[in-house]
């Protein structure tokens, strides 16, 4: 079942740089069962997303990055 998340940080949340070197310092995370097969679904209906979903160095989770309308970073996650 999908959870949200919303997180503010002070500094650098280690988000993919949305242009010109800028890191986002909140998001909106969205837990899901299959980061992968909802990025799929997404992207068909035309979400147009920062990178493919990818497995932090850290591991233990997929992540794809996405903008809503107003421009905030919206993170699609599950675990591995």
């Amino acid at each position: 079942m999908p959870s949200l998340v919303i997180r503010h940080q002070t500094g650098p949340c280690g988000c993919p740089p949305t242009g010109g070197g800028a890191q986002a310092t909140g998001e909106v995370v969205i837990q899901v069962d299959d980061c992968r097969a909802v990025f799929e679904q997404l992207e068909k209906r035309g979400v147009e997303f920062l990178g493919p979903p990818a497995e932090p160095a850290w591991g233990g989770e997929v992540r794809a990055f996405t903008r809503d309308p107003d421009n905030h970073l919206v993170e699609i996650t599950s675990t591995t």
